[in-house]
This record gives structure tokens, C-alpha cells and sequence, in this order.
């Protein structure tokens, strides 16, 4: 379940930019915050701790963030995509197609930290290690090397974190 500790664990301060079509996320998300009495407003606005001319803003513009997108989609039972314009369909809000939409929208941190037995793929953080180690050459190795040596060289966790990067560069040529 979406708790009021996920909401306060998503990015306030962001510039993720999150509407395909700004038009239709206007009329769209100002549609059904309007559409929500003064005492679901007020519970908005204490849950997602923002003010009330956050929403407003986006009703204005178009322009929306995590936090008013996802505390409007659950007070009003919409799905998250239907506000960004990504679907067509408005479907009913459900914990599933959020945790959904945070994978979509890099969130994944919060998956992982609070439903880590959920649709998450418990293999991609190794996946993308992966990857990047595969994309990976020397030079740049070399430089992330220097750079955690000189973050904090007398540590323990600089020292595995070193030790580590020793490793890959290992498997390069």
C-alpha cells in the first residue's frame, strides 16, 4: 500500500518534468482537483506536504511533479498515467500501477525500500552493474578510482569501495 511514509520519501524539490502533453495534463489534473471537497484538499495537502498552490500551479500549467500527481491519484482513484497523458484510458488507481509508474519514472529506490517483494526485478541492480561494467573503459575506471581514493582515502568503506574497482578493471583489457 501507498503510505503517507512513501509520499514523504518522494523527491520534493525535483525538476523531473513529468507530462507528456502538458494541455492534457491541465485540463485533466485541474478536472479532478476541483472536482475534490475542501476536506480532501486539505488531506492532500497535509499528506504530500506541499501547499495548495503547488496544486494550483499545476492546474495552471500543465507542469507536474511526483508528489501532486501521486497524492491526486489516490484521492481521486485515477490512474497516475492518465494525468501525464501516457494513457488514453482513464483507468482507477491501484498500489500496483503506482509502484508501476515509479519503476517507469525512476523511483525504483522507493520500490525497493518499501515493496521489495513486489514486480521489482531483485536481479536489475546486478543487471545494471553489469552493463555499466561492460561499457566501461579503462580510462573511465581509472578516473573513478582516483575519484573515491581522493573522497575519503583513510576509510573502511573507501578501501572496499577501491578494492572492488581493482576488481573490474581486472576483467578489462
Amino acid at each position: 500500500m501507498i503510505t503517507k511514509e512513501v509520499l514523504h520519501h518522494l523527491p520534493s524539490k525535483t525538476t523531473v518534468e513529468l507530462s507528456v502533453d502538458k494541455e492534457l495534463t491541465k485540463q485533466r489534473f485541474a478536472d479532478d482537483y476541483k472536482a475534490c471537497s475542501n476536506t480532501q484538499k486539505n488531506d492532500m495537502i497535509m499528506l504530500a506536504n506541499i501547499s495548495e498552490a503547488v496544486f494550483l500551479n499545476v492546474c495552471r500549467t500543465g507542469a507536474i511533479k511526483i508528489r501532486p500527481l501521486a497524492v491526486l491519484a489516490y484521492f481521486a482513484n485515477v490512474s497516475p498515467y492518465w494525468y501525464t497523458g501516457e494513457a488514453e484510458e482513464k483507468e482507477a488507481y491501484t498500489d500496483e500501477l503506482m509502484w508501476n509508474f515509479f519503476c517507469d519514472h525512476d523511483l525504483v529506490y522507493l520500490v525497493r525500500q518499501f515493496k521489495p517483494e513486489s514486480i521489482y526485478d531483485p536481479e536489475l541492480p546486478e543487471k545494471m552493474k553489469q552493463t555499466a561494467i561492460e561499457q566501461l573503459d579503462k580510462e573511465k575506471a581509472l578516473t573513478l578510482l582516483e575519484a573515491l581514493y581522493l573522497q575519503a582515502p583513510h576509510s573502511s568503506r573507501a578501501n572496499e569501495r577501491l578494492t572492488e574497482i581493482l576488481k573490474i578493471l581486472a576483467w578489462i583489457d
